[in-house]
């Protein structure tokens, strides 16, 4: 299988570079599922689609799946996903906007965004000491 890649925006490929950031979150749907997301797998992590940053490498590690923001961080510590967080309820905030901004707005309360059904996929990115 080819390798898997991974487009984001500048502020999670330099958390990626840095090392403080190692798990991935997406949306289930076409290429995210645990038949492309496999442990093992080599992945390519490129800053959008610019070519203008050397891409990061790496390699599938552990893959979970969540049906809500609780469920995800019942499974994977929050500062593995969202370092900058500080904390869960700060990262659980990020995750509300990063997953329900413009959609899903119009549930009330804190607690209801976290445990709103949307199926997730989590991924540890395990970087390659030396890129290609």
């Amino acid at each position: 299988m080819d390798r898997l890649f991974v487009p984001m925006c500048r502020r999670q490929f330099l958390l990626f570079q840095s090392g403080s950031k190692t798990f991935e979150v997406r949306q289930r749907g076409r290429q995210w599922t645990r038949q492309f997301v496999t442990q093992g797998r080599q992945v390519e992590i490129r800053l959008g689609y610019s070519k203008s940053y050397k891409p990061l490498w790496g390699t599938v590690g552990l893959v979970y799946e969540a049906s809500s923001i609780n469920e995800l961080f019942d499974k994977v510590p929050f500062d593995k996903v969202m370092p900058v967080a500080g904390n869960l309820e700060t990262a659980k905030m990020f995750a509300r906007h990063e997953f329900f901004f413009g959609d899903q707005c119009h549930i009330e309360g804190l607690e209801a965004f976290n445990s709103t059904k949307i199926d997730l996929i989590a991924f540890e990115v395990i970087m390659n000491k030396v890129n290609p």
